[in-house]
């Protein structure tokens, strides 16, 4: 029953992670340009953007956290060096090329290209729920509850 919670708690802080991160990129102002020309009239737009960009990044980065502490909970419960291993990369791994991808799509001279970016993220959601999905699995549920 631990491990099955272990793995929820994994999988939801995950997905917290990715969408609040995602969320923060949209946040945030793209440049330092002034807006005194646009129709902002009653709006910080500025500073309520920074503020919502850094609220959605401290969760984001809570929800990592919590997402690899849960992974190293599973990796103590399989009692596998090799699965331990890779199911504590994975969360850091996919999470380190999201964060590397939005701070290098984002901003006035952005060095990533949207779809290389679209790809890098999909990619790195891809390598945590497959090694979610495989390690996860009812293989590996099976092997606890005969310990």
């Amino acid at each position: 029953m631990m491990f099955l919670t272990v793995v929820m708690i994994g999988r939801a802080g995950w997905w917290v992670f990715v969408i609040a991160q995602l969320m923060a990129a949209l946040a945030m102002p793209t440049s330092g340009v002034s807006v005194r020309y646009s129709d902002a009239q009653g709006v910080d737009v500025i500073g309520g953007s920074f503020t919502d960009s850094n609220a959605l990044t401290s969760i984001s980065f809570a929800a990592l956290a919590v997402t690899v502490i849960a992974a190293l909970v599973h990796a103590v419960i399989v009692r596998r060096p090799s699965v331990g291993i890779v199911v504590v990369a994975a969360p850091v791994v996919g999470g380190a090329l999201i964060l590397w991808t939005l701070d290098h799509t984002t901003g006035v001279d952005p060095r990533v290209p949207k779809i290389a970016a679209f790809a890098l993220i999909l990619l790195a959601v891809a390598t945590r729920e497959l090694v979610a999905h495989f390690y996860g699995s009812r293989r590996t549920v099976h092997q606890v509850r005969k310990d």
